[in-house]
C-alpha cells in the first residue's frame, strides 16, 4: 500500500514538473508581433520641436517634458497643443531639466534633474503649485508615486543593494530599500533598479543589469523575487551584456550602469518593459518591448513586439515609451532620428 501511495505520487510529481515546463516553453515560444506607426511627429504645429522626451497620458490629455529644452507642453490625443511652459531657469514654476513626468489627481509631478527638485503642475491649465527640494541624488530613473502619496525614486546603490529610496509627500527620505542581487562582478553599480507602483500599492522593483524582477510591500519588505532571464528575449539580451560588463571590470570602471532593462510601465496588472536585444553587435531583429503579467506573484509573458518604422531606429532601443491605457497606444521616441511614434497595439 505505502508503495502503491510513493508511486502515485512520483507520478503526480512528475505531471506537475512536466506542466510547468511545458508552460514556459509556450512562453518563450510567443511570436514576435509588428508594430507599425499610424503616426510619425516631429513637432507639435511647429510651437515646440522634439529633442529628449519624456511623456504621460491622462484619458485626455498628453504632457510632454523635454530634458534638453527645459519646456513642458500639454496636448490633446490628436497632439493639438494647449499650453507650453517654457520658462527655464531655477525660480519657482521653472525648469531645467526636466527629465520624467507622472500624472496623478489632476496633478503633475515634474523632476527637475538639475535642480534637483519635484515641482508641482496643474494639469488642466499648467499653473504652477508648488515644489520640493529632493535630498539625495536620483538616477533620472522613471519615478512613481504611490496609493499613499508618497514618492519612490531609483538611485545610486549602496552596498547592500538598496536602490529605491521612499519619500513622503513633502520629499522627507522615509527609508532606502532593495536588496543585493548576485554579481559575479561584484560591481556596486550593477545593483541599479527601477520601480513602479501597482493597483494593491506593491512596488514592483526591476534591476536594471540582471533582469530580476521583485515585489515588494509598502514598507519596503520584499514579498517575491522572479528571474525575467527565464523568457529567452532577456536572456539573450543579458548574455551580449556579458561581454560588456567583463569589458567594465577590466577596465575598473565603477561609475558606468550596464543596461538590460531600459525602463518599465506598470498599469493594472500587466508589466510593460523595453530592454537591450542584441547578440554582440548584431541588432538585425530587435525586438523592443515585452508585455508581462503579474498574477499572484508569478510573471507570464504574454507579447513580444518589434516596432517597425522603416528607419534606423528599428535596430536600436528607443529613447523613452509611455502605454496610453485609455486609446491603447504606445508613444515612443526613436534614438536616432528623435521622432516621436504613434503605435496603435493589440494587448491580447
Amino acid at each position: 500500500m505505502k508503495t502503491s501511495m510513493k508511486v502515485k505520487s512520483i507520478i503526480i510529481m512528475f505531471f506537475f514538473i512536466l506542466m510547468f515546463n511545458s508552460c514556459k516553453t509556450k512562453n518563450n515560444e510567443i511570436k514576435v508581433k509588428l508594430l507599425k506607426p499610424e503616426r510619425e511627429i516631429e513637432s507639435i504645429k511647429d510651437l515646440y520641436y522634439i529633442a529628449n522626451i519624456n511623456l504621460v497620458s491622462n484619458e485626455d490629455q498628453i504632457f510632454i517634458v523635454d530634458r534638453s529644452q527645459g519646456v513642458l507642453i500639454a496636448t490633446d490625443k490628436n497632439f493639438d497643443p494647449q499650453y507650453l511652459i517654457n520658462n527655464k531657469g531655477d525660480g519657482p514654476g521653472e525648469l531645467q531639466q526636466p527629465i520624467n513626468v507622472v500624472y496623478q489627481n489632476d496633478t503633475l509631478f515634474i523632476e527637475d534633474i538639475q535642480n534637483r527638485r519635484m515641482n508641482f503642475f496643474q494639469s488642466n491649465s499648467g499653473r504652477f503649485l508648488n515644489s520640493f527640494k529632493i535630498p539625495f541624488a536620483t538616477t533620472g530613473k522613471r519615478f512613481s508615486i504611490d496609493l499613499e502619496g508618497n514618492f519612490l525614486f531609483s538611485r545610486l546603490p549602496d552596498e547592500s543593494g538598496n536602490a529605491i529610496t521612499k519619500a513622503n509627500k513633502k520629499g522627507e527620505k522615509l527609508f532606502d530599500f532593495g536588496s543585493k542581487i548576485p554579481d559575479p562582478f561584484s560591481r556596486k553599480n550593477n545593483q541599479s533598479k527601477l520601480v513602479q507602483v501597482n493597483e494593491n500599492n506593491e512596488y514592483i522593483v526591476t534591476s536594471v543589469t540582471f533582469g530580476v524582477l521583485e515585489i515588494y510591500n509598502s514598507k519596503g519588505k520584499i514579498l517575491s523575487s522572479i528571474d525575467l532571464k527565464e523568457y529567452e528575449p532577456i536572456k539573450r539580451g543579458f548574455d551580449s551584456l556579458k561581454v560588456d560588463l567583463a569589458a567594465l571590470e577590466k577596465a575598473e570602471d565603477k561609475r558606468s550602469i550596464p543596461q538590460l532593462i531600459l525602463d518599465s510601465q506598470v498599469i493594472g496588472d500587466m508589466i510593460f518593459i523595453t530592454f537591450t536585444d542584441r547578440i554582440g553587435l548584431d541588432r538585425s531583429g530587435t525586438r523592443h518591448l515585452l508585455q508581462l503579467q503579474l498574477k499572484n506573484n508569478e510573471i507570464y509573458l504574454r507579447n513580444i513586439y518589434r516596432f517597425v518604422t522603416g528607419s534606423e531606429d528599428d535596430d536600436y532601443n528607443f529613447m523613452s515609451f509611455h502605454y496610453d491605457k485609455y486609446e491603447r497606444k504606445i508613444y515612443a521616441q526613436g534614438l536616432i532620428t528623435n521622432k516621436l511614434y504613434v503605435f496603435p497595439m493589440d494587448t491580447k
